[in-house]
């Protein structure tokens, strides 16, 4: 049960940052994620960093219908394979 919840909350983890990715990609937010960077103190230079608060406020900031949008996008992302692969070795 515990390895179970734990791919549960990695898949959730992964998602939430992938929508957060998408908010910050497609420029939804440019003007208000700007003044919070200002607003909190963090240069320019730092960036949009993940944390469970700015997903919630681009949530909240987006329509209902960007939310499905990018959710639905965002599992997308998460399931395609990684893409690397270590090799063979004899």
């Amino acid at each position: 049960a515990f390895n179970e919840d734990a791919r549960v909350q990695l898949r959730n983890l992964k998602t939430q940052q992938a929508f957060l990715g998408l908010n910050a990609r497609n420029g939804f937010l440019e003007n208000q994620l700007s003044n919070a960077l200002e607003a909190k103190g963090d240069s320019a230079k730092d960036g949009l960093r993940f944390s469970q608060e700015n997903v919630e406020r681009f949530a909240n900031d987006n329509s209902d219908d960007v939310n499905v949008a990018f959710n639905l996008q965002a599992e997308r992302i998460i399931q395609q394979p990684s893409g690397f692969e270590l090799p063979f070795r004899k």
